[in-house]
C-alpha cells in the first residue's frame, strides 16, 4: 500500500487536543502525518526546514482556531499564513479544518486568552476568508477533525495521483533498471571524453599554419567520430589519394 505524508500545520497551544486527533486519523488511515511538533515557532531557519517539509509531503493539512499565531515581521503574515501560502504556491493538495464560533468559545472557556487572539482580530479574519475560499470544513470538536482527515484522504486517493512512500520490499526488483543506468553512465562518459578530443583537435587545426585540412586530419576525425568496428574511412566511401 503506497502511504502518503501529509503536514499538518496550525497554531500549536490552543490546538493540541486537535492536533492530536488530526495525527490519529492520518495513522488510523494508513498514512504519514508530520508536522510542527518537530520545529520551533516562529523561527526563520526553522522556517526553511519546514517548507522543505512541505514540498516534500503529498498533502497539506490546516487547522485555524481562534489564534493568528506568530507573525513574521519581514511580511507582516503569521508563519501559520506563510506555511498555507507555500502550499498553495507549489501546488499540493490541501485542505483546511476551520473552528466554529461554538468551538471557539468553549475554547476561550477552557484557556482564556490562550485561545484567541486580540492583536490581531483584522489579520485572522481576512486569514479565515482565504482558507475558506479553498476546500475546507468546520469543526466543533475533535472529533469531526477525524472525519474530515478520513473523508478527504479518502477522496484524494481516488482523484489524485501522490507519489508517496512504500516500503523497499514491495518495490519491483531495481536490477535491470540500474545496470541499464550504468551503462548509459558509461557511455555518456565515452562520449564526453570524444567530445573533449574533437574539441582540441579542431582548435589544432584552425591555429595550425597548415593552411587548411589535410588527410589526415580527416581520418582522426572520423576515427573519433564512428564507433570502434565502423573505424574505416571505407564504409564511408573514403579512398586515399
Amino acid at each position: 500500500m503506497k502511504k502518503i505524508q501529509v503536514f499538518i500545520s496550525s497554531t500549536y497551544k490552543d490546538l493540541v487536543p486537535e492536533r492530536q486527533a488530526a495525527v490519529q486519523a492520518i495513522l488510523k488511515s494508513g498514512h504519514i502525518p508530520a508536522g510542527m511538533e518537530l520545529f520551533a515557532a516562529g523561527d526563520e531557519s526553522q522556517m526553511e526546514t519546514i517548507r522543505r517539509w512541505i514540498d516534500q509531503s503529498d498533502v497539506y493539512m490546516l487547522i485555524l482556531g481562534g489564534r493568528y499565531g506568530s507573525v513574521d515581521q519581514t511580511t507582516s503574515l503569521s508563519y501559520t499564513e506563510l506555511e498555507f501560502d507555500f502550499a498553495a504556491s507549489q501546488g499540493i493538495p490541501s485542505f483546511s479544518v476551520v473552528a466554529t464560533e461554538d468551538a471557539i468559545d468553549a475554547k476561550v472557556k477552557e484557556l482564556g486568552r490562550e485561545a484567541i487572539d486580540s492583536e490581531y482580530g483584522k489579520e485572522l479574519k481576512l486569514f479565515r476568508e482565504k482558507v475558506l475560499s479553498r476546500i475546507s470544513s468546520f469543526f466543533d470538536d475533535p472529533k469531526d477533525i477525524k472525519l474530515a482527515v478520513h473523508e478527504t484522504l479518502a477522496d484524494f486517493s481516488t482523484r489524485k495521483k501522490f507519489i508517496g512512500w512504500v516500503r523497499g520490499d514491495e518495490v519491483k526488483d531495481q536490477e535491470p533498471l540500474l545496470d541499464e543506468i550504468t551503462q548509459l553512465s558509461k557511455r555518456n562518459a565515452t562520449l564526453t571524453t570524444k567530445v573533449a578530443q574533437l574539441e582540441k583537435k579542431l582548435q589544432a587545426i584552425k591555429y595550425s599554419d597548415k593552411g587548411g585540412w589535410t588527410d589526415e586530419d580527416f581520418k582522426e576525425i572520423f576515427s573519433l567520430l564512428l564507433p570502434g568496428p565502423a573505424r574505416t574511412l571505407g564504409n564511408l566511401g573514403w579512398r586515399d589519394k
